[in-house]
């Protein structure tokens, strides 16, 4: 039991931890929401194939899997191209030149 809380636990800081740097748009956390959604595609397509005689309304289930499968899709394309990956940079950058100017007033502020 206490086992459980303690790695529910670290994967709720983990996820918590990972939305903060994907909204920043850090390179290494864009990277595993394309791996995370890829993987994710994958299980749910082996679902679909594995356990498709088991459903028991196969119209429902196959079209939410199909819609799971299109979103996910959309992700990592939206999270893989070209456009984005530039943006992210330039706004990554941005970001920490404002980071950096900010720094400097505040040294001059406490210099005087």
């Amino acid at each position: 039991m206490e086992t459980e809380q303690t790695i529910g636990g670290i994967v709720g800081i983990l996820i918590i931890w990972h939305v903060i740097y994907l909204i920043q748009l850090k390179s290494f956390n864009r990277w595993l929401s394309v791996a995370f959604f890829g993987w994710w595609t994958l299980v749910l397509t082996w679902i679909l194939f594995a356990l498709f005689h088991k459903f028991v309304n196969p119209v429902r289930e196959v079209l939410f899997l199909l819609a799971c499968d299109a979103l996910n899709v959309t992700c990592i394309w939206y999270l893989g191209r070209q456009s984005f990956r530039a943006f992210a940079v330039q706004f990554v950058a941005e970001r920490e030149k404002g980071k950096l100017s900010r720094m400097i007033q505040k040294k001059i502020r406490r210099g005087r």
